[in-house]
Order: structure tokens, then C-alpha cells, then sequence
């Protein structure tokens, strides 16, 4: 049995997963940072080098505080500097979903079976929507926690509590996928197991959510044979 298969083997003695959308669900942490230095490019001050991989882990709104302030801007350009981020965001991820066609199967499935899962992320709902209606998965909407949703970004754990509560499941019970080391302390301070997910940009070491569905596809495929 391969590393990966013997993570799915866990992963389902769980009684629900809570999913991180950026650089887990959404293998698109570099999507996200050329977004971000287009945004900053436009204001003259670009990303340097290594800049994005110390800061991707922030929530949405403490991201962009975080690189404004870098570059000694206040929250006066917040909104608007945001709003930039999502239109080049949503224009490359509708035209690029970021989200693999293994990940959309193995999420149907789960649904199907009636598995609980939902998505915390730290990202905005004009980011992450159009995504999810894109690539055919609007049934995680209703239980989708955002960085709209909770007063705090990762690492506090109140957005994973938050998961928990929605689905009804403690949080010892549930099963968080992370690729940050923010959101991997988040899920911890809420009592949460937490599997580590590697993307393109991040955690390079660490399976893909996509290695990690088609595995657990393969898994259901092979328990269900009679």
C-alpha cells in the first residue's frame, strides 16, 4: 500500500472532513500570487521574491492588509486593492479551474453517500463562488465557511469550530486537510487531526488533493466490489 493509499485508509475512519479551498481543494497558490502582484505591480510595488509563500496562509483580508502595510499603505486601500485581487482571480481561475476533475468526483461521491464535508477557507465569497459553480460543486455552498464568516483568520481556530458546528460533528471527530502551516495550526487549536496536502506552490513534499482523491476514489471503487 502506497503513502497516499494508507492516508485514504485513515482519512475514512473519520466522521467528517473539513477541507481548506486554496492550495488544498484548489491547487491554486500560484494562480493566487500572480494575482497578487498583478494587483501590486498596478500600484508600483510588486511582490519580491519568496514574498507570497511567506504570507499564503493568511486569511484574504490579512493577507492583503499584510502586503499593503509592507509597502506602507493603510486601510483605506483595502477594499479596493481586494476587489482587484478578485477580478484577475476569477477571470484566471474561470479560465483555468484551479480544482481537478478527480477532486469534483470524489467530493459528488462523498455527497452522495451522505459523508459530511464542507470547505473552511480563509478566502472571500467573490473568490471562491464562481469556482465552485464552475466546476459543478454549488452543493458546498450552504455549509461553506469564509473569511466573511468569523471575526479572526487562520491560525484561530474559529473558523474550523465553525465547520464543526455546521456539520453537526465534533471536533475530534473530524478530519481537517490543510497545505499551510497557519491553517495545519488552526485545525489543531480546534482540537482537529489534520492531514498535511502539498500544491503546486506549497508543501511540495506533501500528496495533492488531487493524488489524495484519485486514491480515495480507487478506495471506494475497491471496498464496494463485492
Amino acid at each position: 500500500m502506497s503513502p497516499t493509499e494508507n492516508l485514504v485508509e485513515q482519512a475514512y475512519s473519520f466522521e467528517g472532513w473539513l477541507l481548506d479551498f486554496n492550495g488544498t481543494l484548489s491547487d491554486d497558490e500560484a494562480m493566487l500570487q500572480e494575482c497578487y502582484n498583478k494587483a501590486l505591480s498596478a500600484l508600483g510595488k510588486p511582490l519580491a521574491p519568496g514574498e507570497y509563500l511567506e504570507v499564503c496562509g493568511l486569511s484574504e483580508y490579512d493577507l492583503a492588509r499584510t502586503v499593503l502595510e509592507r509597502r506602507g499603505m493603510g486601510e483605506d486601500h483595502m477594499e479596493a486593492f481586494i476587489q482587484e485581487v478578485a477580478g484577475y482571480y476569477r477571470e484566471a481561475a474561470l479560465a483555468h479551474p484551479p480544482v481537478t476533475q478527480a477532486s469534483v468526483m470524489l467530493i459528488h461521491a462523498l455527497l452522495d453517500q451522505g459523508f459530511p464535508i464542507a470547505i473552511v477557507t480563509g478566502t472571500i465569497r467573490p473568490m471562491i463562488l464562481p469556482v465552485l459553480e464552475a466546476v459543478g460543486l454549488q452543493a458546498l455552498i450552504p455549509t461553506l465557511t469564509t473569511a466573511e464568516d468569523t471575526g479572526a483568520g487562520k491560525p484561530n481556530p474559529e473558523g474550523f469550530l465553525r465547520g464543526a458546528q455546521i456539520l453537526g460533528i465534533k471536533p475530534e471527530r473530524l478530519l481537517a486537510f490543510e497545505d499551510s502551516a497557519d491553517g495545519m495550526a488552526a485545525a489543531s487549536a480546534a482540537g482537529m487531526q489534520c492531514m498535511h496536502i502539498g500544491g503546486t506552490a506549497t508543501a511540495l513534499h506533501a500528496p495533492s488533493f488531487d493524488a489524495f482523491a484519485q486514491a480515495a476514489l480507487q478506495f471506494q471503487s475497491n471496498t464496494s466490489t463485492p
